[in-house]
């Protein structure tokens, strides 16, 4: 019953754990988006199952939320900055995170730690949810201050949770500021 871009920025959020920590999820989106989109029911039960077994997975196993609890923040960190520079006004939660996968899966990539056809089929994977709402306008100053001030700031450095592959990622600190400001003009 949700609207269509609540309902799309649920899906994004549900494709974050097939990046983060189960490959065949992830390759349940690839097959089978039309259903997720139909909003079939048994699809849907099956989906939210899974993703929360994987949320319930990593959190038992990180209760005083040391590192592994820190890859639920992947597409998080370029996601909040962008919130934070439309002042929460422009773009949805999910959508967010939909564009931060897509930098996360590019910035990994342009570090030689993700595959290139990974990086595809993550941005693909995104895209065929819906068309995340369009960033002209916004200042790619104001989402890398935002991104300077993130909660996943750690010593002075940004911390990134980003894919090696699909199904399993890594906590990368120290993401050069020359390569984040690359991406963010690039989205």
């Amino acid at each position: 019953t949700l609207p269509e871009r609540e309902y799309a920025s649920g899906l994004y959020e549900s494709l974050k754990y097939g990046v983060i920590r189960d490959t065949p999820l992830f390759e349940d989106f690839e097959r089978n988006i039309a259903m997720f989109l139909k909003r079939d029911p048994e699809a849907i039960e099956r989906l939210v199952a899974k993703c929360a077994a994987i949320k319930a997975e990593v959190v038992m196993a990180d209760e005083k939320e040391s590192d592994l609890r820190r890859i639920l923040n992947f597409g998080h960190t370029v996601g909040h900055a962008l919130e934070a520079a439309t002042k929460y006004q422009r773009i949805k939660h999910g959508e967010a995170v939909g564009y931060g996968m897509i930098a996360a899966a590019r910035i990994s990539s342009s570090l030689q730690k993700l595959p290139e056809p990974e990086r595809a089929r993550i941005e693909s994977a995104v895209g065929s949810i819906s068309r995340l709402p369009a960033l002209q306008g916004l200042n790619s100053k104001a989402i890398l201050n935002a991104l300077r001030h993130d909660k996943k700031v750690r010593d002075g450095a940004v911390h990134f949770i980003l894919p090696r592959a699909i199904g399993r990622v890594e906590i990368t600190p120290n993401v050069p500021m020359e390569l984040l400001r690359d991406v963010v003009k690039g989205m």
